[in-house]
């Protein structure tokens, strides 16, 4: 399927983003006469990043390339000093930029899903207005991997997290020592958000509409890594080229812990739904996974109500693995913390005494 006809099909089964999209306008620039043929579109899209942004696009314009890319930004009318901000980009870079917003605010949804329908690349690097790119050489590496594997749909990056001006390694939060693989299939990353998003490249017609049962899920990127993966495998390259700020302002990155691994369980749950039957295993090993870290995540934010929930999720799991010590270990974390407390104490003080 071509990338116009994917359009065509993607504008019929979203009448409500068509119909935000008609409210948008391209700020005038001369991108499309000096760029005639892109073969990467680099996605921004941004909202109250007046600290970043700026930081964002020159990090995606000082990127080192044999071809081509043109940069969209998608301002979804900030009232921080983003959206002047991202107007003066523009007027600055009128050859490089093409600046997409409307005189309202159209919602995260619309927001990238007008910039999705001006892309002209045949690939798309996604990078959003509070992240930057390390890497000038990260787009050719890329694009240059992608084109050397022809079943290879997407191709990612390890990144840093930042925050206060401190540095942790993305993936190794999810994949803790497990290596990240050279080639990522689908299996892989069923419950396991570890790709940052800010570091993929992916072939722009990979991305087919989304069918109503994915489209429901609430994280995102989860739902995009699924409707690439279901053609393809991404490639791993492993070198960091991205960092992404942990800020108040961030709408995932502030989450908390317990929060973000209910989302995922959310996201899993629907997804389970779409992911073939081969996979289902899989599935279920996540899930259960995923329960376990909640039912403690939630106990150590004292909620022991939903610590209790998860729980029970978790043992009504079909082959959720969990051995009989496995699961009276849970239990009393969930209903009788105190009494590890107490055997703890109790312990140290034997160990005390001799």
């Amino acid at each position: 399927m071509t990338i116009e006809a994917i359009k065509q099909e993607l504008a019929r089964s979203l009448p409500g983003l068509e119909a935000l999209r008609a409210l948008s306008y391209e700020v005038p620039n001369r991108v499309l006469e000096e760029i005639p043929h892109p073969l990467v579109s680099v996605r921004v899209i941004t909202f109250r990043h007046l600290a970043y942004l700026r930081r964002c696009v020159e990090s995606i314009l000082a990127q080192r390339t044999t071809f081509p890319f043109e940069v969209l930004i998608g301002e979804d009318h900030s009232d921080d000093g983003t959206r002047e901000l991202a107007f003066q980009l523009a007027k600055e870079h009128p050859g490089r930029i093409r600046l997409i917003t409307a005189d309202r605010n159209v919602g995260v949804k619309a927001n990238g899903y007008r910039l999705r329908m001006a892309a002209r690349g045949e690939f798309t690097a996604l990078c959003e207005g509070d992240d930057h790119w390390l890497d000038e050489n990260k787009l050719q590496g890329q694009v240059d991997t992608l084109l050397s594997d022809p079943q290879a749909v997407g191709c990612f990056t390890n990144a840093w997290n930042e925050r206060d001006g401190s540095r942790s390694d993305y993936i190794s939060v999810w994949l803790g020592k497990e290596p990240c693989p050279e080639k990522v299939f689908l299996k892989d990353i069923i419950g396991r958000n570890f790709i940052p998003t800010a570091s993929l490249v992916y072939r722009t017609a990979a991305q087919r509409p989304l069918d109503p049962v994915t489209s429901k899920a609430p994280l995102g990127d989860q739902k995009l890594h699924v409707n690439l993966l279901t053609y393809g495998h991404y490639r791993f390259l492993p070198r960091y080229t991205v960092v992404r700020e942990v800020h108040a302002g961030g709408v995932i990155s502030m989450k908390s812990h317990l929060e973000k691994l209910d989302s995922n369980i959310n996201s899993l749950k629907v997804l389970s739904e779409v992911i073939g039957q081969e996979h289902q295993h899989v599935v279920r090993q996540r899930m259960a996974e995923l329960l376990d870290r909640a039912v403690r995540a939630a106990r150590v934010a004292g909620d022991r109500i939903a610590s209790r929930s998860y729980l029970e999720r978790l043992f009504a799991l079909p082959d959720n693995g969990l051995s009989w010590r496995r699961r009276f270990r849970l239990l009393i974390f969930a209903y009788a913390p105190d009494a590890i407390v107490e055997w703890v104490r109790d312990n140290k003080r034997k160990h005390a005494d001799r």
